[in-house]
């Protein structure tokens, strides 16, 4: 049986331009899918300040580890 997880394990974030407080953070890893002996990621990852809109710019980088089990080499 083919299964996988995927799990952030670090991540990297600033705000473009003018600094701003952090407000909220949104930040998340799953499988999409498994085709032979690849693993599908979807990644959503944003960041906003206070005022309530998701509208500043940003910068980032997101590290995803994958556990996988992909069966036996045929």
């Amino acid at each position: 049986m083919l299964k996988a997880e995927a799990v952030i394990s670090g991540s990297f974030f600033e705000f473009v331009g003018d600094d701003h407080p952090l407000y909220q953070l949104e930040a998340d890893a799953r499988v999409k899918g498994i085709i032979g002996n690849v693993v599908e990621v979807e990644v959503v990852f944003g960041i906003r300040d206070h005022t309530g809109t998701w509208d500043d710019l940003y910068d980032g980088l997101v590290d995803v580890t994958v556990i996988a089990d992909l069966g036996s080499p045929q």
